[in-house]
């Protein structure tokens, strides 16, 4: 240990009391009173000490203390010093500032804060995998959505149009299968007649790729057909042909009040004014 031995002073005003061993306290200044002060920026650090430093054995990673230090008002209690920063500032926080007896100089009381660093390194760790998760099942659901009409439909490829009028998805309802979705001006071309073996009225609405809804039908009865045909939201759309378009059949329950399922079938949407 060096020779250095320092006196410091527990001032009346100062507004913390900082544990340096079992049973053994000294009055400081806090690190918000000591920022409080004029010109602190100025003020010289000589040396630090943790509560750790009284443990047996040396951590080779702070060295030799520098010296060691005392109260004014106690000469039984004497405490090893280390350099200034010598402590890791990811274990250690600074908590307390003592003056050394008529000088400038100060000593600083580090508080070993690994643990509640650590645990809030691991609410962040946890936030950010809980985030990761929510936005990969969300990406999963939109992807079930597009991979939809393939299971449905039973086919194990791409849908097959056949020259049937419908088709049986693995739901048991019947759909309405056509080549593609012709809509011209506001108006859809197509004919999505609700089949009388479907057994159950359906609604069904057309999206584009992007998740724009350019068509939203009414509850459309079996052997019925859509009635609002005309209400086509041609705001997204421009003369084209719009691949990976999708069709829903949203099923209900017999009375129109209880919604089963849904199909979905991909397609190709071609609009013309």
């Amino acid at each position: 240990m060096g020779d250095n031995r320092y006196l410091v002073e527990e001032l009346e005003d100062y507004d913390e009391v900082f544990e340096l061993a079992e049973g053994r306290s000294m009055r400081c200044s806090s690190k918000k009173q000591f920022k409080s002060k004029p010109n602190n920026e100025e003020q010289n650090f000589i040396g630090e000490y943790a509560k750790t430093d009284l443990n047996e054995g040396v951590d080779e990673t702070l060295g030799a203390p520098i010296g060691e230090f005392e109260s004014t008002k106690s000469s039984n209690s004497i405490f090893p010093l280390h350099s200034y920063k010598s402590h890791s500032r990811f274990i250690f926080a600074e908590r307390g500032y003592v003056q050394c007896e008529g000088t400038q100089n100060y000593i600083v009381f580090l508080k070993n804060v690994i643990w509640s660093r650590m645990l809030s390194l691991f609410v962040v760790v946890l936030v950010f995998l809980t985030s990761f998760l929510l936005s990969y099942n969300l990406v999963g659901m939109n992807d079930n959505k597009t991979q939809a009409p393939k299971q449905s439909l039973g086919s194990g490829g791409e849908l097959d149009f056949s020259n049937e009028e419908f088709d049986s998805p693995d739901t048991g309802m019947l759909v309405p299968i056509v080549k593609s979705i012709d809509i011209k001006g506001n108006k859809l071309l197509v004919d999505f007649e609700n089949p009388e073996g479907s057994g159950n009225p359906y609604k069904m609405w057309i999206e584009l790729e992007d998740g724009n809804r350019v068509y939203e039908s009414e509850i459309i009865p079996v052997g019925g057909k859509p009635q609002n045909t005309e209400s086509i939201n041609i705001s997204f759309l421009a003369p084209g042909v719009y691949q990976n378009a999708l069709v829903a059949f949203e099923y209900y329950s017999e009375d129109s009040t209880t919604k089963l399922n849904t199909a979905y079938i991909k397609m190709p949407l071609v609009y013309s004014e």
